[in-house]
């Protein structure tokens, strides 16, 4: 007599249950179950439909000594959270001396076996997952998205990275941080991250192993001409076969046959490897090298910071232990990279990409008192090299005994704003309320901080600025310090001021270079302080001495990291839509 489900083995039932709804992922299976059941009217395939949506997920786990004891219980209990959410079972451990020959040879048992899965989920075998960790991270219907997982270490340092496209490196990420200084829970895009509990389509891998089958990191990295830029970036030009030599055409040819006629032995994609950096420094490892080509191929990496996965050790080492150590870490770091930017120490931080906003007009911000001539002179200037509508504003104080002069050589200039007032401050001291006073005024979607010994000698400056699109971003004309920084109005509204201090333009540098959102725009100014009579030269050297000690004191260094860390939250939203 035949044993009903009720007396077989829990663990056979379960495997039999398994069987059954992978079965259901192929027509035919479909098919001969309606036949088994006779079952073919509306409700039966309902039925039958419903479990075909389940997601099926292969655990793969590679491993030396079997999974810890909390590790163990830990995939029990996800699995229990799992049932009626996704179809799941584990394929055999594998263990080697090398981790990525692990890894490598789970995915080719699994393609070999012809089993039906969506996904794979990698998970170590010392990961303490919580129960619902693996619906979470199906719940992003991503390719490629893991939990933020840390290093074994103190402080336990999270394992995702960030990508530099500039350099071809990876650095360390520090995730979301709202404007409180708040750490920020959630799904965000990242550059690269560990595969400790990581979950991977199906199709991503099949890309992700024919990058390799096809030599394309051969061909992007090792047979395309390269070039290092004038800022010491190496600059690959696209693979382009028809401009290499016979012999090298056929070395490609021969490695990619190479490898499909191994790949139909043993089914290895490599997946992971250790690539050669293309910065030509080093190798990536396993896991940077897998992200590295996900990259390539246009497969975005994502981290859920709100699942929790502890990693054993001395304890179970999680994000939850690193943020305290973060936060004094993060401010740290951010005010080390302040002062470099001021004082043009260098410091690895590439642009961030922006969407492109058109944009139009540019104001341009110039205080003055007591140069009329130089003043005519700069205006004139740059109403002759400009292209189409510009605005030009100008702040005079009402003392000024030269006002009528230059009253007398304006008129007829259309882009001419004058805004009088009572003198502010001491002059060169509060240079700063001056600009503030004139971006109130200020219509543009640029603002430029000008003064009246500059000479544009540019045609078409106000075009090129416009052609640098808009969003959070402050321009510079190529060198070292950014004397006529031009701000972007929406970075000027966020920060509510151009500059509380009279550094104005140290105070733009450090927040955009921090933030990566300085930007070169191809114009050549003259500064003509050198020209200018002594007395102007000593009234302002005067100033830098009392009023750079203020800029780089305790006060106006915790505002300017907080519009740092302002602007910085800001980017954080564009980033993640």
């Amino acid at each position: 007599m035949a044993s009903t489900p009720t007396e077989l083995n829990p663990l056979d039932l379960e495997h039999e249950r398994k069987r059954v709804r992978s079965l259901l992922k192929t027509p035919e299976g479909r098919q001969a179950l309606m036949d088994v059941l006779n079952a073919h009217d509306a409700k039966a395939r309902e039925v039958v439909d419903e479990q075909v949506k389940l997601p099926i997920v292969a655990m793969l786990t590679p491993t030396m000594e079997g999974f810890e004891p909390r590790s163990n219980t830990a995939y029990i209990r996800m699995v229990e959270a799992s049932k009626g959410h996704c179809i799941m079972y584990p394929e055999p451990a594998v263990s080697t001396s090398i981790l990525h020959w692990s890894r490598n040879d789970l995915l080719c048992r699994l393609f070999k076996s012809g089993k039906p899965f969506d996904y794979v989920l990698f998970m170590d075998d010392d990961m303490e997952p919580e129960p619902d960790a693996l619906l979470k991270l199906l719940a992003h219907k991503k390719d490629i998205v893991a939990a933020g997982c840390t290093l074994r270490m103190d402080p336990p340092k999270p394992n995702y990275r960030v990508y530099e496209p500039d350099t071809f490196s990876f650095r360390e990420e520090t995730g979301a941080w709202d404007s409180a200084g708040n750490f920020v829970r959630g799904l965000m895009k990242t550059g690269a991250i560990g595969t400790a509990f990581m979950l991977i389509s199906q199709d991503a891998l099949r890309k992700i192993a024919d990058y390799y089958l096809n030599a394309e990191h051969e061909k992007r990295f090792t047979f395309s001409p390269c070039k290092v830029d004038e800022k010491g970036y190496i600059k690959y030009e696209p693979y382009d076969e028809s401009k290499l030599p016979q012999w090298t055409r056929d070395h490609v040819e021969l490695i990619v046959k190479k490898r499909f006629d191994q790949a139909t032995e043993d089914s290895n994609g490599w997946w992971f490897e250790n690539l050669k950096a293309p910065n030509w420094l080093g190798e990536y490892s396993e896991d940077m090298s897998f992200c590295f080509k996900a990259q390539q191929l246009g497969i975005d990496i994502w981290v859920d910071t709100s699942i929790k996965v502890g990693h054993l050790g001395d304890y179970a080492y999680s994000l939850d232990d690193w943020i305290p150590y973060a936060d004094g870490m993060l401010e740290e770091e951010t005010r080390r990279r302040m002062i470099c930017a001021v004082v043009n120490k260098p410091f690895q931080r590439p642009k961030i990409e922006q969407p492109f906003i058109k944009t139009g007009k540019v104001s341009v911000m110039i205080p003055s008192r007591g140069r009329p001539e130089l003043l005519i002179k700069t205006i004139n200037q740059l109403e002759a090299t400009a292209h189409g509508e510009i605005e030009i504003l100008v702040r005079l104080d009402d003392d000024d005994q030269t006002n009528s002069e230059f009253d007398a050589a304006a008129r007829g200039i259309e882009s001419l704003i004058v805004i009088g007032g009572s003198r502010i401050g001491k002059g060169y001291d509060s240079l700063h309320e001056y600009y503030n006073e004139l971006a109130k005024h200020a219509t543009g979607d640029w603002l430029m901080l000008w003064n009246d010994d500059a000479a544009m000698e540019t045609e078409g400056w106000n075009e090129k600025i416009r052609e640098c699109g808009g969003g959070l971003k402050v321009l510079t004309a190529p060198g070292e310090l950014n004397l006529f920084p031009i701000i972007s109005r929406p970075l000027y509204e966020l920060l509510g001021y151009i500059s509380p201090q009279v550094h104005s333009d140290s105070w733009l540098q450090a927040i955009s270079r921090v933030n990566g959102i300085e930007q070169t725009v191809d114009l050549s100014v003259k500064h003509l302080r050198e020209d200018l009579e002594d007395k102007t030269k000593n009234d302002s050297l005067a100033t830098y001495r009392t009023s750079r000690p203020q800029f780089f004191s305790r006060e106006y260094q915790d505002k300017l990291y907080a519009d740092v860390q302002k602007v910085k939250f800001a980017l954080g939203k564009i980033k993640n839509g």
